[in-house]
């Protein structure tokens, strides 16, 4: 596995449970060579070794890992959803994911620019800083 890009970092106000600080947001594209269940394991190894607990959705945490989209691969397992659901619906997920795709025809079809377009008038969020070149 291998990092291909980065996205630069977006604060945004926080989903679900709104009563908690903004959220630091982004995005990397990779190359992988391992099978997507794999790589959520390791997805979720990472968090546990960086002390997230997850005590209730959408509650305060350290860290969260989300595999959004694999353009080789879907799954439906119970811990591994490919395409990720909610990944229309974030401007969260998508401003970051634009910036790295800005031609990305989403699973339904749309462009990412129009969908993302259609929910920041309703998601905050602000750009914050480039990630460094790795």
């Amino acid at each position: 596995m291998s990092a291909a890009r980065l996205s630069s970092l977006y604060e945004t106000a926080p989903w679900g449970r709104t009563d908690q600080p903004w959220f630091t947001n982004a995005a990397a594209e990779i190359c992988l060579d391992m099978p997507p269940a794999d790589f959520m394991r390791l997805l979720l190894a990472i968090e546990a070794e960086l002390g997230r607990v997850r005590h209730e959705r959408w509650g305060p945490r350290i860290i969260d890992l989300d595999y959004l989209l694999d353009d080789q691969h879907t799954s439906s397992a119970v811990f591994l959803t490919l395409p990720h659901p909610e990944l229309e619906n974030r401007a969260f997920v998508l401003a970051p994911l634009a910036e790295l795709r800005p031609d990305l025809i989403l699973p339904s079809g749309r462009l990412i620019a129009k969908r993302l377009a259609e929910l920041l008038p309703t998601q905050r969020l602000s750009k914050m800083a480039a990630c460094p070149p790795s």
